[in-house]
């Protein structure tokens, strides 16, 4: 089956556009990554993602322009649109993204001043409070140990070693 030359003129020009349509999805991705700091495992997951997405759009757009035959034409349509916008409008997108996400994190800084002042302010308070708590709750642990009347002590429990102090032997051991 034979496509005119104007239908495939078309199709190319409509493959451009799908092509700088997945650009701005792209995009979308790289401006999360920009905004949230991700780790590589969810970054690997959204570069599936997004080979998904651009494999479910050229396969449909093949299917319903070309019938379902794969023209090269159409694939370069696509990398060229995705290029123009990535090196055009895609700069642009960026670039008031980045102005975007700085006046926003600013923003936040600036309403959530007074709350981590006051959260520093506590936490040194706090932690003040938990060592002298720790250092009393060890004191009386170690208090806790010592026993309120002495055991009695027989004479013949007390070992003299000439150089020391006398010492206690309990239990009889005689050493």
């Amino acid at each position: 089956m034979e496509i005119s030359v104007s239908s495939q003129t078309m199709a190319f020009l409509l493959s451009c556009l799908l092509g700088a349509g997945l650009a701005a999805v792209y995009d979308v991705f790289r401006i999360l990554r920009i905004a949230l700091p991700q780790p590589a495992p969810v970054i690997a997951a959204q570069d599936f993602a997004y080979l998904l997405i651009c494999a479910g759009a050229t396969f449909f757009y093949l299917m319903t322009t070309v019938s379902g035959q794969i023209r090269l034409f159409v694939l370069v349509g696509e990398v060229i649109g995705w290029v123009l916008y990535y090196f055009t409008i895609g700069e642009v997108v960026m670039k008031a993204a980045h102005t975007v996400i700085d006046f926003v994190y600013r923003l936040l800084r600036l309403l959530l001043a007074p709350f981590i002042f006051v959260g520093k302010r506590l936490y040194r308070i706090l932690s003040r409070a938990g060592k002298k708590v720790e250092a009393r709750a060890k004191k009386i642990s170690t208090n806790g140990k010592m026993r309120l009347k002495q055991q009695r002590l027989l004479l013949y429990n007390l070992i003299k070693i000439p150089g020391r102090k006398t010492r206690i032997v309990k239990g009889g051991d005689s050493q």
